[in-house]
């Protein structure tokens, strides 16, 4: 679970650091801080659920928190345009 603990701080990291990036950017990129910002909240609230209702003798929780940190990882990596209409509701994001 520290693992997955220290995975967790690192994404909460870059998310924040490229969020800060996309907002004194120009152009298109400023938009994508609405996603970056959101993913950055999930991340934020799964960390907090990690250090927080993690118990070792709850296994459950623990199969919950890991799959939770999980999805939004494999949702990319198999549809990020999806990812990034879901995030970007009402902006038109055409990525070819």
């Amino acid at each position: 679970m520290k693992t997955i603990k220290t995975l967790s701080i690192f994404i909460l990291a870059l998310l924040g650091l490229a969020g800060i990036i996309s907002v004194f950017s120009e152009g298109f990129i400023p938009f994508l801080y609405i996603a970056f910002g959101f993913l950055f909240l999930y991340y934020l609230v799964v960390y907090l659920g990690l250090t927080f209702l993690y118990r070792k003798d709850n296994v459950f929780l623990k199969y919950v928190l890991i799959t939770l940190f999980c999805m939004p990882l494999a949702w990319a990596l198999f549809n990020p345009t999806g990812l990034f209409e879901f995030l970007l509701q009402g902006v038109d994001v055409n990525f070819q």
